[in-house]
């Protein structure tokens, strides 16, 4: 009866899907308002990564009663309820978690309204107070490289899994702490991992969107397997899958970690708890193979953002009909379904030379994929998403300011640069001068970068450049057929290498885009 009601208010909490602007409550992952998105997402600009690093010695040392013997896994389960009436799943957790001999399960919990508190939930289902560490802020990464530091010390393993629950939101991260104002970025979870020497597989039992490839590149090395969501999510989905993940676990001594996230993704796909599972969407990730899959994608976005005005029409097709994640906010928040966009854009591309990247893409992608699961309302959904928003007036460009390692290490921010600049969908209702549509290219450029025109038009243009900030720095005139940037200012002056913005007017149009300067 006790669970039944749980699972009822529960329930109540997870059928109402939020818009970003909404305040009612989200305590089962739902993402951060937009106001909490907008706080949250201002920090990267200012943000040192090296200022995260964790402290050492931990500041919650553990206890002096220590275990000597190796246990097949711990199992750690890093609750972030902190935030106003919030869902705190502990109860329901425990009441399938349990632990046994070669199995333990720890527990980090933080409420909105009650200090951090761990836990060990033992083999009858019950929770054990272990120790009481006052208010924390679990959107830092010194506190889960705590927890994570106090299990491996307290509870030491073979393996480890870590169970993330709270808000999430892709690539921004997850994590929110509304008490302290925190917030974990991917490069915080990175950083706690690395100090702690990582887990063999993270799982983040709720946060939404969190099935993106930003984020679980930035993971590669430190987690053996990643599992997320790509579509809003909720601990719901986990009702009845907790009880057979300990059971998989404690049954897994000659399974690989392969083998028992697959494991963990049947559990999922097999649990009936919860009466909706349309929108269902879980994956798991083998992440020594991402970096394989990056580098096919930088092929590709290369290639793309060199030969725009050649493909751009055909990307703009396969964009706007992707599968895309988010609820009715899909358009905001960017992430579309990343297998999906290759399929549909490799099905009408006729380019010999992208065709062969794209293959490499969906190679790589299988490769890296080790299961996924979904509901009937997700049938386009293979496992990993990727940042993409449909047009330059939603892309956030924090994406290139929170540290990511994807956005680093491959040329994909530079290819959505050059795809907001071709902007197919400007184009001239002058009959006299059809299917205008203009971009700067080459898009990087390193010494000079020309504006091109899709039709052969030489009418009057103005171009100007403007620096990250907003402020002009060069107006160029002329043809539009003839007007060229050399990376100088108004006075002559060479700039500095960077992503500058342009405005243009020409042909009755104004369009305004991106153009990165490589010194």
């Amino acid at each position: 009866m006790k669970k039944a009601l749980l699972q009822a208010v529960a329930l109540v909490l997870v059928l109402v899907l939020p818009s970003p602007a909404d305040s009612v409550d989200r305590g089962s992952g739902f993402l951060p308002s937009e106001e909490e998105t907008g706080s949250i997402l201002a920090r990267p600009c200012v943000q040192d990564p090296a200022a995260s690093a964790l402290p050492g010695p931990f500041p919650f040392p553990p206890p002096a009663a220590r275990r000597d013997s190796s246990q097949t896994w711990t199992y750690i389960f890093y609750d972030d309820a902190d935030f106003a009436n919030g869902y705190d799943p502990l109860a329901d957790f425990a009441y399938e978690a349990y632990s046994a001999e070669n199995l333990n399960v720890v527990v980090l919990q933080d409420t909105y309204t009650n200090p951090a508190r761990v836990w060990y939930v033992d083999s009858n289902h019950q929770t054990v107070l272990l120790e009481e560490w006052g208010e924390v802020n679990m959107g830092d990464d010194s506190t889960l490289g705590s927890i994570i530091n106090y299990a491996k010390t307290n509870y030491p393993a073979d393996r480890y899994l870590l169970a993330v629950y709270d808000h999430g939101g892709g690539w921004r991260g997850a994590c929110i702490d509304e008490t302290n104002g925190g917030w974990l970025q991917m490069n915080e979870f990175q950083l706690a991992l690395e100090a702690t020497g990582g887990v063999d597989i993270i799982c983040f039992t709720a946060p939404c969107l969190m099935g993106a490839l930003e984020s679980a590149y930035e993971l590669r090395g430190l987690a053996d397997v990643y599992i997320g969501s790509e579509e809003l999510s909720g601990f719901a989905y986990w009702w009845g899958a907790i009880g057979p993940v300990c059971d998989l676990l404690c049954a897994s001594e000659h399974l690989t970690t392969s083998e028992v996230a697959e494991g963990i993704i049947q559990a999922v796909d097999d649990a009936d708890e919860y009466p909706d599972r349309a929108q269902l969407t879980m994956s798991a990730t083998r992440t020594e193979d991402l970096t394989i899959l990056a580098q096919a994608i930088s092929a590709v976005a290369t290639y793309a953002a060199h030969n725009m005005l050649a493909l751009g029409a055909n990307l703009t097709e396969a964009r706007d009909a992707a599968w895309a994640f988010g609820g009715a906010s899909a358009d905001i928040y960017g992430e579309i379904d990343l297998a999906d966009f290759i399929e549909l854009y490799s099905s009408i591309e006729t380019d010999p030379v992208i065709l062969d990247r794209l293959q490499l893409v969906e190679d790589a992608f299988s490769q890296a994929i080790i299961a996924e699961c979904h509901g009937r309302g997700q049938t386009r959904s293979h496992g990993l998403s990727i940042y993409f928003p449909i047009d330059e007036a939603t892309y956030q460009s924090s994406y290139e300011l929170v540290y990511l390692d994807f956005a680093d290490d491959t040329t994909w921010s530079n290819f959505l640069a050059a795809y907001y600049a071709y902007a197919p969908s400007h184009v001239s209702s002058d009959p006299s001068k059809p299917n205008l549509s203009f971009a700067l290219g080459p898009n990087p450029f390193r010494h000079e970068t020309h504006l091109r025109c899709t039709a052969a038009w030489g009418g009057e243009a103005t171009l100007r450049i403007l620096d990250p900030t907003g402020r002009p720095i060069r107006t160029l005139l002329g043809r539009s057929d003839a007007i060229t940037w050399d990376g100088r200012d108004n006075r002559g002056h060479a700039v500095a290498s960077g992503v500058y913005l342009y405005m243009l007017e020409a042909g009755g149009l104004s369009h305004r885009g991106r153009v990165h300067l490589v010194r």
